[in-house]
């Protein structure tokens, strides 16, 4: 018997990404105005997660790739640039039913193949967790 298998978007993507929460903090300066250096934050960092089969996984099928990378673009504007260092950080992980393979870097990605084994009853939802975890914090975003 065949079961489709959706992968729940736990955390909405926007524009294809999701957004790595900024918290913005700005000391006035005597007389009013900001202060470039009170804000030691020079960009803003989006995790954009990229997969090429939809919402579905099908059992006993082959598997398919995923893809997460970590772009950041200049507060006061300018050109979205890949970060490859974070983006090397990624981990990937599956949940307790979906098979991944070992995690790479491909083309600027952190990439890794999923699958959905065939077993007896079967879950309707799998979920991929997409991790950045340094000493300042961590950021986890599930597809």
């Amino acid at each position: 018997m065949d079961y489709l298998i959706p992968i729940g978007v736990v955390i909405a993507l926007l524009g294809g990404g999701a957004a790595i929460t900024v918290i913005k903090i700005k000391k006035p300066k005597e007389n009013g105005t900001e202060s470039d250096e009170a804000n030691p934050r020079k960009y803003r960092y989006e995790m954009e997660v990229y997969k090429d089969f939809g919402d579905t996984l099908y059992p006993g099928f082959e598997p398919r790739p995923v893809y997460a990378r970590v772009v950041k673009t200049p507060l006061k504007g300018g050109e979205r640039v890949v970060d490859e260092m974070l983006t090397a950080l990624i981990t990937i992980t599956p949940d307790n039913y979906l098979q991944l393979s070992t995690p790479r870097m491909e083309e600027g990605w952190t990439c890794a193949d999923v699958s959905a084994p065939e077993q007896p009853n079967q879950p309707e939802e799998g979920v991929v967790t997409f991790t950045i975890a340094q000493n300042k914090g961590s950021y986890i975003n599930h597809l």
